[in-house]
């Protein structure tokens, strides 16, 4: 009965998954907040969160996008492998992206090999 129930749950993430990438094809643009954490077992992940106007419903959504797990090492060119990955992945377009907030982690920020470095690389027009 657990595998079963386990189906279902990734059924209906992969359906809401589906339906926020949808949304996001339409929206004009949208924010980007990335946070890097710990779980409960001192694995590394890094959570994107997204805000934009939904024109379907209109109305402002802010949804969790995705959690990803990172493997070894958690420099920012590390976090800009993943976080690419999975933008691209997601046929997500960096120049809709018109702003970024982050935690403010010296991987996040720095200069030469943050992730705001990185995504600026991709969108001149960046806000963060």
């Amino acid at each position: 009965m657990a595998a079963r129930s386990n189906t279902r749950t990734e059924i209906l993430a992969a359906d809401i998954k589906s339906t926020l990438l949808e949304l996001l094809e339409k929206a004009s643009c949208y924010a980007i907040a990335l946070d890097e954490s710990c779980d409960i077992i001192d694995d590394e992940q890094i959570s994107i969160f997204v805000r934009f106007f939904d024109i379907e419903n209109k109305i402002f959504r802010e949804e969790l996008l995705a959690i990803l797990h990172l493997k070894g090492n958690t420099r920012g060119e590390d976090l800009f492998k993943a976080i690419d990955e999975f933008i691209n992945n997601s046929n997500i377009r960096y120049d809709k992206i018109v702003s970024l907030s982050t935690d403010g982690a010296p991987a996040m920020i720095g200069k030469e090999k943050g992730v705001v470095k990185k995504i600026r690389d991709e969108n001149q027009r960046l806000i963060s």
